[in-house]
C-alpha cells in the first residue's frame, strides 16, 4: 500500500505560509473580514426593520389620570403614546381645546394638565386625533360659609350634575330646606336660609354629591333695626337649648325672659323704652352669638301732652332718645322759641313748658333740638289752636281791668 494521502495541516500560518508562533493572535485574512462585516450588515437591516413593524403595529393611546372628579377643581393628566414622532398634539374636551404639546424627535410619547370644563355628569371625550379616552364627571357641591347662626343666608354653588337636572333636594342635616334645577351643563348656584334648628355641625347635602359641613352657632334677628323710644321690636332667634327659658338682654342687662321650642328657636317682642339715642345690642345671656350682633339705633322723638290748646294755655312737652346728659335743648313753635335751656339726663330724658303765643286757629309746628342733637332729626309735633278768648287773669275783684285777646 502506498502513503496514505497526507491530510492538510490546520496549524495557523502567515501570508507567507509559515507557521505562526503558539501565544500569537492570528491575522484575519481580507476574505474572512468581508464575511463578517456582511453578516453585522445583515444583523443591521434586520433589526431596522423588525423595529419598523413594530412600530407600524403599535396602536395610539391616551391614558388619563385621573379618569373621573368633579369640572372645575380636577386637573387630569393625559399621556399619549405610540403617535408620531416630532410632531405637535392637540388635545380636546368634547370638542373644545383644551391644550397641545409636542412628541419629541425619535419618541411617540406626549403629556398634557388640563382642568376639566365645566360639564354636565357622566362621560365626556378627551381627544387626539383619532385617538380617544373617556372622563367620567361626578357631581360636588360648595358651600359660601362654614358657619353662622340660624336665619343666615348661605349660597350652595353645584357642577357636575345631569344637564337640565329637576327638582334636586337640599337638605340640611336631616331637613330638607330647598330643591333647585341644573343648568343644560349640570351647574347650579342656590340661595338658602340656615334653618331654626339647635347648635351644632350639620352635614349640607344635594342629590348624591359628596356632603359638606357646617357648624351652626346660635344667633338673634330684630325688626325693625331703629326707631324712637315706644318701638316694638321683634326678635327671633335659633341655635340655642331646646325648650328651655333664657334671658333676653340689651346692652348687657336683663330686660327680658324668653322661652325656646323643641327645635332651639325663640319668637319674642319687646317695647324699647325711653332711653339715650344712639346704638344699643340685644343679646342672650350666657351664650355666644355667631353672626351679626343685633343692634337696635334709638332715634330722638318729642311728645306734646296734647294735641289742642287755646294761646296763653301751658303745653307740655317730653322728649327721649337725645344724647346721655345733652345740655342746650330748645324748643320752637313756628320757629320761634318758647323754651331754652333744658338739660337731658343721663338716658337722654328731658322734658319741659311752654305758654301757646297768640296764634291764628289752626295747626301750629313745635320742633326741639339740642347741642347734639340736630333739629331736623327730631320729628315735628303739630299742636292745633283752637279759636276762643284770652283773658290776662283770672280772677280779681271788681273793677279790675282785664285784657281780652
Amino acid at each position: 500500500m502506498g502513503n496514505p494521502q497526507q491530510q492538510p495541516s490546520l496549524e495557523p500560518v502567515t501570508q507567507t505560509g509559515q507557521p505562526v508562533r503558539q501565544g500569537f493572535i492570528p491575522i484575519i485574512t481580507k476574505r474572512w473580514l468581508f464575511v463578517l462585516i456582511s453578516l453585522l450588515a445583515l444583523l443591521a437591516v434586520a433589526l431596522i426593520v423588525q423595529s419598523q413593524n413594530a412600530r407600524a403595529q403599535a396602536v395610539p393611546s391616551i391614558t388619563l389620570t385621573p379618569s373621573t372628579g368633579p369640572p372645575q377643581t380636577t386637573f387630569v393628566n393625559a399621556v399619549g403614546a405610540n403617535f408620531a414622532t416630532s410632531s405637535t398634539i392637540s388635545v380636546t374636551y368634547d370638542g373644545t381645546f383644551v391644550g397641545s404639546t409636542n412628541t419629541p424627535a425619535g419618541s411617540g410619547s406626549w403629556s398634557l394638565s388640563f382642568s376639566v370644563p365645566v360639564s354636565a355628569g357622566g362621560a365626556h371625550t378627551v381627544q387626539s386625533g383619532a385617538t380617544t379616552a373617556t372622563f367620567f364627571v361626578t357631581s360636588a357641591i360648595t358651600v359660601s360659609a362654614a358657619t353662622g347662626p340660624a336665619g343666615s343666608s348661605l349660597t350652595i354653588t353645584g357642577m357636575g350634575f345631569g344637564a337640565s337636572q329637576t327638582s334636586i333636594p337640599i337638605t340640611f342635616g336631616s331637613t330638607q330646606i330647598a330643591t333647585i334645577s341644573a343648568s343644560t351643563v349640570g351647574s347650579f348656584n342656590a340661595p338658602v336660609a340656615v334653618p331654626f334648628v339647635p347648635a351644632g355641625v350639620y352635614n349640607i347635602t344635594v342629590g348624591s354629591a359628596p356632603t359638606q359641613t357646617f357648624t351652626l352657632t346660635s344667633g338673634l334677628s330684630i325688626s325693625p333695626i331703629s326707631g324712637p323710644a315706644g318701638t316694638t321690636v321683634n326678635i327671633v332667634g335659633g341655635g340655642f337649648a331646646a325648650s328651655t327659658s333664657l334671658s333676653l338682654t340689651l346692652d348687657g342687662a336683663g330686660v327680658q325672659t324668653v322661652n325656646t321650642d323643641g327645635l332651639g328657636s325663640l319668637n319674642a317682642s319687646y317695647q324699647i323704652p325711653r332711653i339715650r339715642g344712639g346704638s344699643h345690642t340685644f343679646g342672650i345671656s350666657g351664650a355666644a352669638l355667631g353672626g351679626t350682633v343685633p343692634i337696635f339705633t334709638v332715634t330722638p322723638s318729642m311728645t306734646l301732652d296734647r294735641s289742642s290748646a287755646a294761646p296763653g294755655a301751658t303745653v307740655t312737652i317730653i322728649g327721649s332718645g337725645f344724647a346721655s346728659s345733652e345740655v342746650g335743648i330748645s324748643v320752637t313753635f313756628d320757629g320761634t322759641s318758647v323754651v331754652s335751656g333744658i338739660s337731658a339726663d343721663s338716658d337722654g330724658r328731658w322734658s319741659g313748658t311752654f305758654q301757646v303765643p297768640v296764634a291764628s286757629a289752626g295747626s301750629h309746628v313745635v320742633r326741639a333740638s339740642g347741642s347734639l342733637t340736630l333739629g331736623p332729626s327730631v320729628p315735628q309735633a303739630t299742636l292745633s289752636i283752637s279759636s276762643g278768648l284770652r283773658l290776662d287773669r283770672a280772677s280779681g275783684p271788681p273793677g279790675t281791668s282785664v285784657v281780652v285777646s
